[in-house]
């Protein structure tokens, strides 16, 4: 047996043992003690990004050295030389330039869980250089909505537009994108991991599709089940502390039932780019011991009521139970595109149906 394997197998049966000591089973009491309450998933979101939200801005701007960073939420990639923070952004932003270059009228764009909203800031700036150089019309009119249940990154996006001076063009709602959305309103809607954290996936992508003009696109970032039945104590972690206790869908969907949904959302995938690989994979030998430090800790954090360490925990023990998922090839990071139909389909009729419809257009010719 190699080293490592050993030092993984002695510290996971301490914190086995040290599980069993505390007199309290992790999967009957240490689950999550916030979705044994009475909340809402609406309720634990916001306060699993108001928690966030005292760490990640600040880690982010120490990590990549930029104020567009520390208003970033989503995960970096290997660019080919170096960990980039916004390259997910720009593959949004060379979807939703496309799409504004091909409409003269003024277009809006959503952003369903924008955080801080840094993607916002990041599309109208890229907005404003293809204006610069000629590639868009400087005078099209874009607006912008950001949607997140966190006060605190609402409040700090608005002061961030407002420094920025797009404080007329910019309004930030802490707000579900599970709501009503206006219907047929948008050019474009985000959803960069965000969407695993909805309640209900056919619901949202039917909200979120149905906000959409004719010939709109929703841009989503989020995780693929590859491997179904694989690693189920760490799928059973990542749903309960990734994407919530609320999230009755058993996420994350496979292709299938990807594809499924958004057909009956009315859309329909243009666009999908794998980007597991470049992805930032620590030693999967150390990312199982932190696994296990993290749930022991959880355990202890529940059990003497110690709420706001316990959500701390949450956090982590889900982004790691997802980088090991990752690892493991359980589920794939996808950057995808799907377009909503540019003209209603047409209404397939019964036979009957359809000599009542050809009489009737009969009579009104004759009329």
């Amino acid at each position: 047996m190699a080293r490592q394997e050993v030092i993984v197998l002695l510290l996971t049966l301490s914190v086995a043992t040290l599980g069993l000591l505390a007199a309290r089973s992790f999967t009957t009491r240490g689950m999550d003690a916030d979705a044994r309450d009475a909340r809402s998933g609406q309720q634990w979101l916001s306060s699993k990004y108001e928690s966030l939200s005292a760490v990640v801005p600040l880690t982010n701007w120490w990590r990549f050295g930029d104020t567009a960073a520390a208003a970033t939420m989503h995960a970096a990639l290997w660019n080919g030389s170096r960990w980039d923070l916004h390259r997910t952004n720009r593959l949004a932003a060379a979807v939703v330039l496309q799409r504004l270059r091909r409409r003269a009228s003024a277009a809006r764009v959503l952003d369903a869980g924008c955080g801080w909203g840094g993607s916002i800031f990041f599309l109208e700036e890229a907005r404003r250089q293809a204006a610069l150089n000629g590639s868009l019309d400087a005078h099209q009119l874009v607006t912008y909505e950001g949607l997140t249940l966190s006060p605190t990154q609402a409040r700090a996006a608005r002061e961030s537009a407002s420094r920025g001076g797009l404080g007329d063009r910019v309004r930030f709602a802490r707000a579900s994108y599970e709501e009503a959305l206006p219907a047929a309103s948008y050019t474009a809607v985000l959803a960069i991991e965000s969407i695993e954290h909805s309640s209900d996936l056919a619901g949202a992508l039917h909200n979120l599709g149905g906000s959409l003009e004719r010939g709109g696109v929703l841009i989503v970032v989020t995780d693929f089940l590859r491997r179904a039945g694989a690693n189920l104590r760490l799928l059973t972690q990542y749903r309960l502390h990734w994407c919530g206790p609320h999230a009755t869908w058993h996420p994350p969907a496979n292709d299938a039932r990807w594809e499924h949904l958004l057909r009956r959302a009315g859309l329909r995938v243009v666009q999908r780019v794998q980007l597991t690989q470049d992805l930032y994979h620590r030693p999967a030998w150390v990312l199982t011991i932190y696994f296990e430090l993290l749930l022991f800790g959880h355990m202890v954090a529940t059990t003497f009521g110690m709420k706001r360490l316990a959500l701390q925990l949450s956090n982590q023990i889900g982004g790691v139970a997802r980088e090991l998922l990752l690892h493991a090839g359980v589920i794939d990071y996808v950057f995808m595109v799907a377009e909503r139909a540019k003209a209603a389909p047409l209404r397939k009729l019964s036979r009957r149906g359809a000599i009542r419809h050809t009489l009737t257009k009969f009579r009104g010719s004759r009329e």
